[in-house]
This record gives C-alpha cells, structure tokens and sequence, in this order.
C-alpha cells in the first residue's frame, strides 16, 4: 500500500484527478505509511507489553527525521518555486521517477519477484 500510494501522489503531480481536499488524501496516506512503519516494531519481535511504549518512541522520530529532511529543501524549494525548472525538471523529472520507483516497488512486493533493488 505505501508503494501503491507513492504512485498515486506522484502521478497525481503529473496529471491532477484530485485538487480539492488534498489534505484528506495526504492524512489517509499518511496513516498507511504510518502502519508501515509501525509494523516493522511487529517484525523485531518485541514483547506486547514494549511495543506501545516502542510506538510512542518510534512515531515522532520517524517524524522529527521527515521534518528534518523537509527543512533542509524547503528554502530551496521556495526560493525556486516560480521557475520554469521548478515546475518542469523538479516536479515534472522527480514525480516521474517517484513514481517508476514506486511502480518498480509495487509489482515487486506484490509478485514476490524479489528484485533486491531497495
């Protein structure tokens, strides 16, 4: 599910379905990606008992980690926002490869074709 929505997102980039509301489709992605990540806590074979403190410890570092990523571009990023490059090589060039990279995920989880490529 977190490949498939990275797909969606990005192709939405390319060729906008969804224009209103996008918040509520960033929410519900956010929450797949969430149970995600929490599931690997699951994975690690931790005690019942552990793994809601580990979830409360492990959910704001994965968040303070994307914050940390989204302020190093953000100056960036809005410094640039209304050229021609932005628009075209860095949405355009970066929402394809997300979304390939994305696709190339899904079918490989999802057919078991064990590409070790991530």
């Amino acid at each position: 599910m977190i490949a498939a929505s990275a797909v969606v997102a990005a192709l939405n980039n390319l060729y906008p379905v969804s224009t209103r509301r996008l918040w509520i489709v960033a929410f519900a992605f956010g929450l797949v990606h969430g149970m995600g990540f929490a599931s690997v806590l699951v994975d690690l074979g931790l005690r019942r008992d552990t793994l809601v403190t580990a979830l409360l410890g492990f959910n704001p570092g994965v968040e303070l980690g994307q914050l940390a990523i989204v302020g190093m571009f953000l100056s960036l990023v809005f410094a640039v926002r209304h050229s021609w490059g932005y628009r075209r090589v860095a949405m355009g060039l970066g929402s394809l490869l997300i979304a390939v990279v994305g696709a190339t995920w899904l079918l490989d989880r999802s057919l078991a074709l064990d590409l070790e490529l991530f």
